[in-house]
């Protein structure tokens, strides 16, 4: 994410279609987060999708991994 002070990234959230492992680990430069995500699922006839937010806000490059 290029986030920035002056153009800051307010409570990202990701939506990822076709994903169906859980739970989710997820990763903010490398770091697991266990505190200030939410994720759940929605399911339809066209398979899972998640939905990943972050209760934070991020003003900086930021690179986020889910797995």
């Amino acid at each position: 994410v290029q986030a920035s002070q002056s153009n800051p990234a307010i409570r990202p959230a990701f939506v990822v279609t076709g994903w169906t492992e859980r739970p989710i680990d997820l990763e903010l430069d490398g770091k697991k987060v266990t505190q200030g995500v939410r994720c759940g699922w929605v399911q339809d006839l066209d398979g899972d999708t998640l939905i990943v937010w972050l209760e934070g806000d991020l003003s900086a490059p930021t690179s986020i991994t889910i797995s």
